[in-house]
């Protein structure tokens, strides 16, 4: 598939135009994995991206150390832990256990809610992500569109 045939189908599919930023989130690989299932649509985070972006590209961390996947932002909500976990229990895909001990000492709780799903055919191992300037995030971290479609 060549970069304008690429273009075209995540500015349809996902309402982005080229030059628009992309958040770069790491996620372990049993997370990602029920995100690319439709299990998990909400992803939860301690802290609130700091751009409003449209689109994500998931990095998958050890052992598999690669980008596999973009997938559409529907929303990002910040509310306090109790309303999060009442409103998105079931597609955060974590026990109660789980979240509690994740949220220990935070007040709110961040919850990205996904949509569409677009996986990249090979992926983009880390080698590839930092030769195009893309460090792996411990958190986010944010990427041009364009640069990721080369």
């Amino acid at each position: 598939m060549d970069i304008l045939t690429k273009q075209y189908i995540l500015e349809d599919a996902f309402e982005v135009e080229k030059n628009d930023e992309i958040l770069f989130i790491s996620i372990q690989p049993r997370f990602s994995e029920l995100i690319r299932t439709g299990v998990k649509t909400v992803e939860l985070r301690k802290r609130m991206p700091k751009k409003n972006c449209k689109i994500a590209i998931i990095y998958e961390s050890a052992p598999i150390m690669k980008a596999t996947f973009l997938v559409k932002i529907k929303r990002i909500e910040a509310k306090p832990k109790k309303v999060v976990w009442e409103k998105y229990s079931k597609q955060c895909a974590v026990s109660k256990k789980h979240f509690d001990e994740y949220y220990t000492g935070s007040k709110e709780s961040i919850a990205i809610v996904l949509g569409k799903i677009i996986p990249l055919e090979k992926g983009l191992t880390r080698k590839k992500l930092m030769s195009l300037g893309l460090i792996p995030p411990q958190d986010y971290r944010y990427a041009q569109m364009n640069k990721i479609l080369r």
